[in-house]
């Protein structure tokens, strides 16, 4: 019984480690996604402003460009 708690811990801590290190991914490509976008208004001077949007539950923070006034 403790030797199958033992192996229930361990896969517990293993499954704890993959998931941190997929939202770790997860935050530098969305990092690199903004550092994109910032290059892309730079280069066709938008000067929409980034808007920041979270999703409630989700300690994601995700950005995207805002419209300028009169565009669709």
């Amino acid at each position: 019984m403790q030797l199958q708690l033992n192996l229930m811990i361990r896969v517990f801590f293993r499954n704890d480690v993959v998931v941190r290190r997929s939202l770790l991914k997860l935050r530098l490509m969305q990092l690199r996604l903004l550092q994109l976008s910032l290059v892309l208004r730079q280069s066709t001077n938008c000067i929409a402003p980034l808007v920041e949007s979270n999703s409630g539950s989700s300690n994601l923070v995700s950005w995207s460009l805002k419209p300028i006034a009169g565009e669709v």
